[in-house]
């Protein structure tokens, strides 16, 4: 019953308000508009770029260059005979033309000059690559020549091993030997003798 009573008295109050006077409205006032001024824009500031701190390197020295003594060269003021090695008992190279310069890079301990010709030498190495030209040569030196190195001393007419690899020496002509040393790619040795098999005596 209280779904009842409730729905009842909702058409009481609606037969209500049906009967009741409506007052007519007053007419609006007329609101005069407001004005609103339009914001103008606000300047944004640049940003401040800050300054970064850098490392400033130290600076260097700018090195002195080393006064060297120049490069031993020989021109020739006439033609000079050239060597095999630095003695006049060896075999001649050749000719040394006037006018003509090289420039050695070896000295012997009685004042020969060598100096690379420039030419193939397939089985030649080291020293005995270099020929020579004898103390009392027609030639004019310039430089250091009286600071180069000193050759080591090689017979004039020796025969010389000349290992282009690593070379082992035995103490047999035969591969059975035993190892006695071993001469390095580069090294030399002078030969004293030949085997009916071509093994070499050193």
């Amino acid at each position: 019953m209280k779904y009842k009573w409730f729905a009842f008295n909702l058409i009481i109050f609606a037969l209500v308000a049906c009967t009741t006077n409506t007052a007519t409205p007053a007419a609006p006032t007329p609101v005069p508009p407001t004005s609103t001024a339009a914001a103008s824009p606000t300047d944004t500031p640049a940003p401040t770029v800050m300054p970064v701190a850098t490392n400033t390197p130290a600076p260097t020295e700018t090195p002195v260059p080393t006064s060297m003594p120049p490069a031993c060269q020989l021109t020739a003021t006439a033609d000079t005979a050239i060597y095999q090695r630095p003695s006049t008992d060896a075999n001649l190279f050749g000719t040394l033309p006037a006018g003509e310069m090289v420039a050695p890079t070896m000295r012997s301990d009685s004042g020969w000059l060598g100096f690379d010709p420039a030419v193939a030498q397939a089985a030649n190495i080291g020293v005995f690559r270099l020929r020579w030209l004898p103390p009392n040569a027609a030639v004019t030196a310039t430089g250091a020549c009286d600071a180069l190195p000193l050759a080591p001393t090689i017979g004039a007419q020796t025969c010389y091993f000349m290992a282009l690899s690593d070379a082992a020496v035995l103490d047999l002509p035969d591969s059975g030997g035993n190892l006695v040393t071993t001469i390095p790619a580069g090294g030399y040795a002078a030969v004293t003798g030949r085997s009916s098999s071509d093994w070499l005596q050193l």
